[in-house]
């Protein structure tokens, strides 16, 4: 099984039924889940932690048959910590999906090594390798596909809905129907940032979790449910929503765009009080600056990210709809993070690639 310190010895794993049937054992041995971030990658995974080491971190690599493995150690210093420091270790696999450049990075481990360390890493290391959010819509829409394939009733065990805003409601939801709790939150402004389901009546156990963040956790079950369907029908939702971001940024000395918008029902955005709450929600985007240009009688801002140099501009002058006008410089890891929080601070909507013929570029740039 595992070799302390080191990396797992796969020789004997040379298929996919072998690996899934270990990492079941392994579930089972070390009483953890497996939890996983599924990401778009522009080169393989491997070669990214390869050329990018990073302060406090640690990484080993190897490439095995079917799949990647890998061990990661992150040592943190502070005088929180008893002696001093705190290290995060373990191990961790890497496999490809269909969808060109789609990735799940998994490790079945603690919570504590899964977000302080992992994730943490995959997240500071640069825009080549990028998450992207899934909206209410989309979850629900994952979830339904894998219902339709699967025999037996899909309950939910946990949801967390939050309400969009400074002052975020936490609502908790269990033992429904999933399509209750997605109704639910459409009918009372609310978001699903997380939900776990089990599937009921059927001969073929699966818990499972998944999160808007492209998260989720086999908990127990079908690993065949799991990998080939769960996880193959996210990475489409997450590849779609990549190509969505992909070369959105302005080429110098062009006065073209490629704008973005965020799409309401007619109506749904009323009154001056929403500039100032579109605002508020920028600002909490982290790592980033926000410069206000107009808050009345519409918003234009623009927005900073210090991960990564890119820039946009931000504008609300309609009841249904917000702009985002990339700069020169704007990754998909960007954008999709400036979505995400638009769409959990202010208002869910439908992100979409807003038609040329709208607005021009000097609509957006005219004199106040």
């Amino acid at each position: 099984m595992e070799r302390t310190g080191t990396l797992y010895d796969f020789a004997e794993h040379k298929t996919e039924t072998s690996f899934r049937a270990y990492i079941e054992e392994l579930i089972e041995d070390r009483g953890e889940p497996v939890r996983a971030l599924t990401v778009i990658s522009e080169r393989t995974p491997r070669e990214i932690f390869r050329d990018f080491p990073l302060e406090e971190y640690s990484v080993s690599v190897e490439d095995q048959e079917i799949f990647t493995t890998g061990r990661l150690v992150r040592e943190i210093e502070g005088g929180s910590y008893e002696g001093g420091s705190k290290q995060f270790a373990d191990n961790f696999f890497i496999v490809s999906h269909s969808e060109e450049k789609l990735y799940t990075i998994f490790t079945v481990s603690d919570k504590d090594f899964f977000d302080k360390a992992l994730t943490r890493f995959i997240e500071i290391l640069p825009s080549e390798i990028t998450g992207s959010f899934l909206s209410s819509e989309d979850l629900r829409r994952l979830i339904q596909n894998f219902d339709n394939r699967v025999n037996g009733n899909l309950v939910v065990k946990k949801a967390v809905l939050k309400s969009t805003g400074e002052d975020t409601q936490i609502e908790y939801h269990e033992e429904k129907p999933y399509y209750e709790v997605f109704n639910e939150a459409s009918t009372s402004d609310l978001y699903v940032d997380k939900i776990e389901l089990t599937v009921q009546n059927t001969g073929t156990a699966f818990q499972f979790f998944v999160s808007r963040n492209g998260a989720t956790r086999f908990i127990s079950g079908s690993s065949d449910l799991y990998f080939n369907v769960l996880l193959n029908s996210l990475a489409t939702f997450i590849s779609d929503k990549g190509e969505l971001f992909q070369d959105r940024d302005r080429e110098y000395g062009s006065r073209d765009t490629d704008p973005i918008k965020i799409q309401y029902e007619e109506g749904s955005i009323i009154g001056v009080e929403e500039n100032k709450r579109l605002i508020k929600a920028l600002k909490g985007i982290k790592r980033t600056s926000v410069t206000v240009y107009h808050d009345n009688p519409y918003m234009h801002a623009s927005v900073l990210d210090f991960d990564d140099g890119t820039s946009v501009d931000v504008y609300l002058t309609s009841d249904s709809d917000i702009s985002i006008i990339p700069g020169f410089n704007a990754s998909k890891k960007s954008l999709s993070r400036i979505c995400d929080q638009i769409n959990k601070g202010f208002l869910e909507g439908e992100v979409k690639a807003e038609e040329e013929q709208e607005r021009d570029f000097d609509d957006y740039f005219s004199a106040a």
